[in-house]
């Protein structure tokens, strides 16, 4: 099966519980990485930081997303290339709780672009 949204062809999509706010970390091939950290901070306010510590890996540090409503980014998000075209991210967390809630289930689509040349 093949599934396309917006000209962009998903490459990966699922679900994963998290616990104690633990990292989640996605190996995808071509050695890229992209990992998920969550803090929460009660002075803070719900926010999104990309950040690459080196080339082949991504970390998105997410603040607050402890929300029965669900939390994420507004729009697909271009975060690299793989298998020589634009690699793009959505996701949305949730909590069944709020604060008391330690656990998180992220659901994420990882999409392929264009092609690079």
């Amino acid at each position: 099966m093949k599934i396309e949204v917006e000209n962009k062809e998903v490459y990966e999509s699922g679900s994963v519980i998290t616990f104690d706010f633990s990292p989640v970390t996605f190996y995808l091939s071509e050695g890229v990485t992209v990992r998920i950290i969550f803090n929460d901070l009660a002075s803070t306010e719900h926010s999104i930081n990309y950040s690459t510590p080196t080339s082949n890996l991504l970390e998105i540090t997410c603040t607050n997303f402890h929300n029965s409503l669900g939390a994420g980014p507004s729009d697909i998000v271009e975060i690299g290339s793989l298998h020589n075209r634009k690699l793009h991210l959505l996701f949305r967390t949730s909590s069944f709780k709020n604060k008391e809630d330690r656990s998180l289930t992220i659901h994420y689509t990882f999409y392929l672009g264009d092609k690079i040349n």
